[in-house]
């Protein structure tokens, strides 16, 4: 079997936070969200119990949160891919979040799933 590897131009990626108070509704709309978005984009929806460790960053220490990321595959010619389309963009209705990290446009190794943030 040989597995041929695509060339991407740019991945962006990010990651909302809400309070687990708010599961219910950010699960639903985050489903009805993720069956209309283009192929280029995949997100990950999570409940996570950050227990109160000081190697966990001040921001997740001892919180109870829906974490929802994801990326994009980035193309200048494609204005879905390149943010100037609400296709791919989150609802609405869930993006009064308690946090999210900044948009960030990766090259090279993706790092996910606050993997970067916590010290080792």
């Amino acid at each position: 079997m040989e597995i041929a590897l695509l060339p991407i131009p740019d991945v962006v990626a990010g990651m909302m936070l809400w309070e687990l108070d708010r599961a219910r509704e950010v699960i639903t709309a985050w489903a009805d969200w993720t069956v209309t978005v283009p192929e280029s984009v995949t997100s990950s929806l999570r409940l996570v119990r950050f227990p109160p460790l000081p190697e966990l960053p001040d921001h997740l220490r001892g919180r109870e949160l829906v974490v929802v990321d994801g990326a994009i595959v980035t193309d200048a010619d494609d204005p879905v891919s390149a943010g100037r389309s609400d296709s791919g963009k989150a609802p609405s209705r869930i993006r009064d979040q308690s946090a999210q990290t900044r948009p960030t446009l990766v090259h090279g190794t993706v790092t996910a799933h606050i993997d970067s943030e916590i010290r080792r």
